[in-house]
């Protein structure tokens, strides 16, 4: 079974939007059979200034996710900055393959997002579907 590291940016979006997003990928990618880790799984979503969670229990977490996945799909924004670093460890440091979904061009064409991708489509159902296609 292929497990799939589902990243994407969730600072300045409301909480909805964010469940909604890695919860549509979630049950996309277990239709196809794959396990799904993403960086909300198991903690509470909201808009407080408040930290929950220590720095170094949720990035080690999601560096543990992303070493025991076989491939990355972001969803990043432009100020999306534990987005970007979950794309360059998966690709640089553990060798992964990486699918960025973005529809903005300056992310589609930038230097190091297209160095570090192995694919870049415009909406998450082309990810889903190349993923089928590609990989499974």
């Amino acid at each position: 079974m292929i497990t799939v590291y589902v990243a994407g940016g969730i600072a300045g979006l409301e909480p909805d939007e964010v469940t909604s997003r890695f919860n549509y990928l979630q049950e996309q990618f277990e239709l196809l059979g794959c396990q799904v880790k993403s960086p909300i799984r198991g903690k509470i979503i909201d808009t407080e200034v408040e930290q929950r969670y220590e720095t170094n229990e949720i990035i080690d977490r999601d560096l543990w996710d992303i070493r025991n996945a076989d491939i990355l799909i972001a969803v990043p924004s432009v100020k999306s900055i534990g987005t970007w670093m979950e794309i360059f460890f998966a690709a640089h440091e553990i060798y992964i393959p990486v699918i960025v979904v973005a529809d903005n061009n300056f992310i589609r064409n930038h230097y190091w997002v297209r160095k570090f991708a192995s694919k870049i489509v415009s909406t998450m159902d082309e990810a889903i579907e190349y993923v089928g296609a590609w990989y499974l």
